[in-house]
């Protein structure tokens, strides 16, 4: 509310873009993904800050502890000869 009672307000967008995947490598009860992070947002709060991948379609994600938006990013304790579904997203704070 601005000082003559008038209400001001902002409009954005609060999606963050997804990390493209350019390579992966499968390896023992392993997947690496290279990652390209995404660009930049421009309000601090939605700053990009880990990455976080699904198995199950998007039902339950894991995040990288400590996070981190580097390359690549390594999901182990898989079956090996079992096909994945791998949904991969950016988030922040």
């Amino acid at each position: 509310t601005s000082t003559a009672g008038a209400v001001l307000a902002l409009k954005w967008d609060g999606t963050l873009a997804p990390p493209a995947i350019v390579g992966v490598t499968a390896g023992a009860g392993m997947l690496s993904l290279e990652l390209q992070a995404p660009a930049a947002a421009t309000l601090p709060d939605f700053v990009a800050q880990n990455v976080a991948y699904s198995l199950d379609d998007g039902a339950t994600w894991v995040t990288r502890d400590p996070a981190s938006l580097a390359s690549p990013l390594v999901i182990d304790g898989l079956t090996d000869f079992t096909p994945y579904r791998v949904r991969v997203r950016t988030v922040n704070v």
